[in-house]
């Protein structure tokens, strides 16, 4: 039974559940929630088991035995993961009233200095939508649902018994468009992002006065402009793909370009390994794997191959290299490549 269902059962609102109401039902959301980390943890034990089984195994039959498990697994592993968040959004609900019911009895405050009271009905089916829409995430929610209750820092500065856990310690704007995929780098007191959709790449520095931070930006420009293939730091330089100008290595403190590179592979994915990268391309058809070395002397490419079995679609995989192999999945098909040294 979901959190909504419950309320329904319990012909209950959630102005109206006491302290003890909600510390009971944010008890069975919070196991509930980790019962469901403790199945994604399984599968993901069970697919590593699946790529390593695939690994050994010389017969293409079984080979693509092997890749229909994983993608069951990995199609179960999403729809819980959807589930995981529409519970960690249902127990960051309850807990946020809870913790305001707390304080406002043991300060004798009006529920008004502290936040809302009474919810409508207009604000229960807001908080139901944005539960129920995968695309909020807990982060996104919470912010979202302390507006709607009316809780922000001055409100949490007044109300002393308040805790600060999940509270945002510091903002940045920053222009997106469409989507925002890689992820983020971060490196002591530094916070690097890149978009693609003629977006480029943004450096926050973060600093912190007594209990406040706050964020300062460095640079923005369209140096790297990465779609989603991700970027990686090493040494003081970000590697990845731009939108542009192709394979590119990137001082990450001034933001400036050390070398690009747009005459070898396309768009795509790149992992470290080694002292050394290999990078995918995401073509359709002809999508070629390379090894080049990790150095901001320029792009030297040390080897390059075609991906056999090619689906003819984007190859939009990261490559994973793990115990001395490289694994490429492409739709159903799972290769597996011995990278140790003869």
């Amino acid at each position: 039974m979901n959190f909504f269902e419950w309320l329904l059962t319990k012909r209950k609102t959630l102005a109206t559940m006491s302290v003890a109401e909600l510390r009971a039902q944010e008890m069975l959301l919070g196991s509930e929630r980790d019962r469901m980390q403790a199945r994604m943890r399984k599968l993901a034990r069970e697919k590593q088991a699946i790529i390593e089984r695939g690994a050994r195994e010389k017969t293409p039959e079984l080979r693509r035995t092997y890749a229909q498990q994983f993608d069951l697994l990995h199609t179960e592993q999403m729809m819980i993961a959807r589930q995981l968040n529409i519970r960690s959004k249902e127990h960051l609900t309850v807990s946020r009233l809870r913790l305001l019911r707390e304080t406002a009895e043991r300060s004798g405050a009006r529920a008004g200095v502290l936040g809302r009271g009474m919810i409508s009905d207009g604000d229960l089916a807001l908080i139901e939508r944005l539960i129920e829409n995968d695309r909020v995430t807990s982060e996104v929610y919470q912010e979202r649902l302390d507006e709607i209750l009316r809780i922000g820092h001055a409100a949490d500065e007044e109300a002393a018994g308040v805790s600060p856990a999940g509270q945002v310690l510091w903002r940045a704007p920053r222009k997106g468009a469409t989507a925002v995929i890689p992820t983020p780098v971060v490196h002591d007191n530094h916070v690097y992002v890149t978009s693609g959709y003629n977006i480029g790449c943004n450096l926050f520095r973060i600093s912190k006065a007594g209990d406040r931070f706050s964020a300062q930006e460095v640079y923005k420009n369209r140096v790297v402009a990465n779609h989603h293939g991700g970027v990686i730091f090493l040494d003081g330089h970000i590697y990845g793909h731009d939108d542009r100008r192709g394979w590119t290595c990137q001082n990450f403190l001034t933001g400036e370009a050390v070398w690009q590179n747009e005459d070898n592979l396309g768009k795509g994915s790149i992992v470290y390994a080694d002292g050394h990268f290999v990078i995918r391309e995401e073509k359709k058809k002809g999508s070629r794997v390379a090894l080049i070395e990790a150095s901001t002397a320029g792009y030297r490419q040390k080897g390059v191959f075609e991906q056999p079995d090619q689906s003819g679609k984007e190859a939009w995989p990261h490559p994973v290299i793990a115990n001395g192999r490289l694994y490429l999945r492409d739709q159903d098909t799972l290769l597996c490549y011995d990278l140790k040294a003869r």
